[in-house]
């Protein structure tokens, strides 16, 4: 499943795993699209809690509270996910960008869930 343009999550009976799209700079594949694997979870959970880390810190905010102010609400966000139950990958992965965009315009007032 896509979750934004950069970042995709798989699985398999052993794990979940975060992957960030890159372009090779050199070699044979020099100019062409790879995926690199970032992180290996036990749970979907996990890794999306692993995204939401990985874009606040590449994000405009700068204030160590407000940085934990916004993975502690994403993560919470998460958390209501998993307990109203997973819905099909489509809506997770469209819930995902509707996160990490709120979260790179900092504005977390319309949390979808």
């Amino acid at each position: 499943m896509l979750v934004g343009k950069d970042y995709k999550i798989e699985t398999d009976e052993l794990n979940v795993t975060v992957s960030k799209r890159s372009v090779a700079r050199k070699g044979a594949n020099a100019g062409q699209e790879t995926w690199t694997n970032e992180g290996y979870f036990m749970t979907l959970e996990n890794a999306l809690k692993y995204l939401v880390d990985r874009e606040v810190k590449e994000t405009y905010l700068t204030d160590l509270k407000t940085v934990i102010a916004k993975q502690h609400e994403i993560k919470n966000l998460i958390t209501q996910l998993k307990e109203k139950g997973w819905k099909s990958p489509e809506e997770v992965d469209r819930i995902c960008e509707d996160l990490i965009y709120r979260l790179t315009k900092g504005d977390m007032s319309r949390a979808s869930t």
